[in-house]
């Protein structure tokens, strides 16, 4: 039995090595094919410049936690994803901006699956909950902007990017 945190990993992995690209997985612990933080030294972290956070790090209520990596590498061509998106901006998301690294929080993606599990054969009701679930939380950060005509239920996000809708 994998814990969420291993299939969520697995998850990325196989969707990056699915667009072709091979990631590098980093670990405080030494393994087999895996780096620690202090293995990664400058030529590491210019040659892998998507840096992924599927830790609980920085996580509500530990929020002044973060990977140990080499923030003062990081540059303005690195795009650094966490998976947490509470709080908003994380101090992994922090510390990487401050070197201009683009950063991104995992909000966007836990609406995305929210919407796609229908697609995929999940109780509607429980399809229903996790729907007014996510979009409670992107209504609460001002994310998202929800307009009500008839019987149906318009959200959208703020920047206009994405759009769903459900009945």
């Amino acid at each position: 039995h994998l814990s969420i945190r291993r299939q969520r990993q697995m998850c990325i992995r196989e969707g990056l090595l699915s667009l072709g690209i091979t990631p590098q997985l980093v670990s405080r612990t030494a393994k087999k094919d895996v780096l620690t933080y202090e293995d990664l030294t400058p030529e590491i972290m210019s040659e892998y410049t998507v840096i992924i956070n599927t830790t609980p790090l920085g996580m509500y209520p530990h929020t002044a936690t973060c990977p140990p990596i080499p923030y003062e590498q990081l540059t303005n061509k690195h795009l650094v994803y966490d998976l947490i998106y509470n709080p908003d901006q994380t101090l992994f998301m922090e510390k990487a901006s401050k070197q201009g690294a683009v950063t991104k929080n995992g909000l966007e993606m836990l609406l995305l699956q929210a919407f796609a599990h229908g697609t995929f054969g999940i109780d509607k009701q429980k399809l229903n909950i996790l729907q007014l679930f996510v979009g409670r939380l992107l209504y609460q950060q001002n994310l998202l902007r929800i307009d009500r005509t008839n019987d149906n239920v318009i959200i959208s996000y703020t920047n206009d990017e994405y759009v769903s809708g459900f009945r």
